[in-house]
């Protein structure tokens, strides 16, 4: 698929940490995800805290192994709870070699705005 006219390909939820979306033509892997934290309830910042690293480090790491050297991957996660499921939030716009560009900081609900560099070359 093509957005404004880069191309793109799209990664859902445990798809992120798959090779087959890094394996089309993309410029972008788009990375909507909402992974459920499972186990006892969320109820100090240390356990969302925890559940937010776990989450986030799983994905740097996939984007390590997975993304080419002009690709980037945009995951946006689902913040907060629901009647029987804990989410750890995170938004955040990863380059080549996972390096991080821009994120939002913990698991609360935020909107994080990026420009995308069109050649990993670019500055940022």
């Amino acid at each position: 698929m093509s957005i404004a006219g880069v191309a793109c390909s799209l990664a859902v939820c445990s798809e992120i940490g798959t090779a087959p979306p890094y394996q089309y033509d993309s410029t972008l892997v788009l990375g909507p995800a909402a992974p459920g934290l499972y186990g006892a309830r969320l109820a100090m910042d240390a356990d969302w805290q925890h559940g937010f690293d776990w989450w986030r480090g799983s994905v740097i790491d996939d984007a390590r192994q997975l993304l080419g050297p002009d690709s980037w991957l945009a995951v946006s996660t689902q913040a907060g709870a629901t009647d029987d499921e804990d989410f750890p939030g995170w938004a955040a716009l990863i380059g080549p070699g996972g390096h991080v560009v821009d994120e939002l900081l913990d698991w609360r609900a935020g909107t994080l705005t990026v420009d995308l560099p069109l050649r990993a070359k670019d500055p940022l």
